[in-house]
């Protein structure tokens, strides 16, 4: 049987593996692994700078599946087996150095994973028996034609027969939107820059002029990967002394950036992390007995669901004021009559709380609502303010930090979360109304943030006059042969721009894709766009590939899925939940069941296909 993998990122690389492992007895197996960039995509490539940061400790990822023995990223930098690696290789940075000062908890340079899993691609190939082959194909997929044994994978040179086809593939490009467009078609006719979605580490950033205005949309991770590139890799640097903090010394070789968002602040710092590999706070709201008991007609009400999540981050963040301020009180008892009272509120309300330590959703979720501003210059200060108290707080650690190590409990609840999205707990019209609107929003804005250094080096950049955030609901628009920037709140002090950049990836969206892949197989009618129905006579399209979630085959035209055909990861964005984060050790991650199922499947029956 010859199978082919889209795609030579984490989950085309455990995949891989999986199928290699379950295959050692069951006779002769070629998989042929397509991608155009090395070995770990183009997310985790080795030559890309190494400003680019991951987002999860160096501990807490892994390739190596629960029930493979193997290193998880960060024991894997502390081996002699990755030094010679290295060392053989001859990568352009000194990764020995790296490797040499990282700690457990550390978020290393995304490049240095792109080493890890090129180290874990070898590893594969070196335990290959006689019956198995394996090649790797620098290449793009451009179209796949259906046969009657599988399908015939069209690349620039060559055409390729395949009995199986896994499509693994990342965020990719599409056409933009219509307000993405009328921005590019005003830059093309003024001379100006418009840099739409995409990933930092691909975009030319060389006209991007010093001492110029540009605009920055979004504040997430992306963003902070583009402060990067516009400060310290034009020859920034950042010192620390003492009592005063991080301060920046800048090279003139910056531009002035203008950054804000619809909130008007930037997405909340990860604490550091104090958990152990395998470590999970357990569930006492939302779990099985409780989704259970809230369930109407196996339905879980969103309602309810927010309830029982926040009831999760609310007894965390509880239990950790108790812990610091207030050591004389029984925190197990605290917390088993918070998880029994019928009315939450009643309950907190019989604690004496020192001023400021009651938890208020309405600051979390927007934390400069309510605040007297006046003017940009008044809104830093608040800013500065605001991200300094974060600061503070993140770097009491994960097990001591009372607002960013409460928030960190939504990482814990994520293999819950994400079962709950794939059985389909909830309405249609709660999921499309409410949980991707507000939920993915809410969850991303909470706990997909920076580490909090980087928080640290957007002060600095503020305080340097670098950076200038504009307050919340961001307007950009065109004017006299120029982008004008504002928030809505303070229209009356724009600024003027020679550029703008979204600082956020493509999202998943089959009907906009321009992957040619995807493109030819929607045109084919072999892959179709998930509908849901909120009301009886509505329909609602989503981007996400529509795939019957018990075996990821999709869907096609006709309604049949096509057992031939496997989807997994990002392209189900939307039926699927948090589909681009790496997979965890010894959590019962959610990439490995995946895989796990699809690799039973594919070698149920390998005779059939060979």
């Amino acid at each position: 049987m010859h199978i082919g993998i889209i795609g030579a990122g984490p989950r085309g690389l455990i995949l891989l593996a999986d199928l290699l492992q379950a295959a050692s007895q069951t006779g002769k197996l070629s998989i042929s692994l397509f991608d155009p960039n090395p070995i770990g995509g183009k997310v985790w490539s080795p030559t890309q700078p190494l400003d680019y940061i991951m987002n999860s400790p160096a501990q807490l990822v892994t390739l190596f599946n629960d029930n493979q023995p193997g290193a998880n990223f960060y024991e894997w930098t502390q081996s002699k087996v990755a030094r010679d690696f290295v060392t053989q290789e001859n990568y352009q940075h000194d990764f020995l150095a790296l490797m040499e000062q990282l700690q457990p908890n550390d978020y290393a340079p995304r490049a240095l994973f792109g080493v890890y899993c090129q180290w874990f691609y070898r590893q594969q190939l070196n335990r290959l028996v006689p019956q198995q082959q394996v090649t790797y194909l620098p290449t793009t997929v451009t179209a796949a034609q259906p046969t009657s044994t599988g399908f015939i994978l069209v690349t620039p040179k060559q055409q390729i027969n395949v009995n199986k086809l896994v499509i693994s593939s990342g965020n990719v490009a599409n056409q933009l939107t219509k307000t993405e467009q009328a921005l590019q078609d005003y830059a093309t006719a003024h001379q100006l820059t418009y840099l739409g979605p995409n990933h930092p580490n691909e975009v030319d950033l060389t006209n991007i002029k010093p001492k110029t205005n540009v605009i920055i949309r979004g504040m997430g991770l992306s963003f902070f990967d583009y402060l990067s590139q516009l400060t310290t890799a034009r020859g920034g640097r950042f010192t620390r002394s003492g009592d005063h903090g991080l301060t920046y010394h800048p090279s003139g070789q910056e531009p002035h950036i203008i950054a804000g968002s619809r909130r008007g602040v930037p997405y909340y710092p990860k604490p550091i992390n104090q958990a152990q590999v395998g470590e999970q706070r357990p569930a006492i709201f939302l779990n099985p007995a409780h989704i259970q008991q809230g369930s109407v007609a196996g339905k879980l009400p969103f309602k309810t669901f927010i309830n029982l999540v926040q009831a999760e981050i609310e007894n965390v963040y509880y239990r950790i004021i108790l812990q610091n301020n207030h050591p004389q009180s029984d925190v197990a008892e605290f917390s088993a009559g918070f998880a029994a009272a019928a009315d939450r509120t009643s309950f907190l309300n019989n604690y004496h709380w020192h001023p400021g330590e009651r938890l208020g959703w309405k600051t979390i979720l927007n934390p400069v609502a309510g605040t007297k501003i006046t003017n940009i210059a008044n809104y830093q200060q608040t800013l500065q303010t605001w991200l300094a108290k974060l600061v503070s707080d993140a770097r009491q650690g994960s097990n001591h930090a009372p607002i960013t190590g409460a928030l960190a409990t939504l990482i814990d609840l994520r293999t819950t979360i994400q079962r709950l999205v794939t059985d389909q707990t909830f309405t249609d019209r709660d999921y499309v109304e409410k949980f991707l609107p507000s939920f993915n929003s809410f969850a991303g804005f909470l706990t997909a943030g920076p580490p909090v250094a980087r928080y640290d080096e957007l002060m600095a950049l503020m305080r340097a006059g670098i950076v200038t955030i504009l307050g919340p609901q961001l307007q950009v628009v065109g004017v006299k042969h120029q982008f004008l920037a504002r928030s809505k709140f303070y229209p009356d002090e724009p600024f003027l721009a020679q550029a703008i950049i979204e600082a956020r990836l493509p999202s998943a969206n089959l009907k906009r894709t321009t992957n040619s892949l995807l493109v030819s197989l929607r045109e084919q009618g072999i892959i179709t766009a998930y509908q849901f129905h909120p009301e009886n006579n509505e329909t609602v399209t989503s981007g996400a590939v529509k795939t019957d979630l018990s075996t990821y085959h999709p869907i096609n035209q006709q309604g049949k899925p096509n057992d031939q055909l496997y989807v997994w990861g990002v392209p189900l964005s939307g039926i699927e939940w948090m589909t681009t984060t790496l997979p965890h050790p010894a959590v019962h991650d959610h990439n490995f069941s995946v895989a796990d199922l699809i690799t039973e499947q594919l070698l149920a029956n390998p005779a059939a296909s060979s």
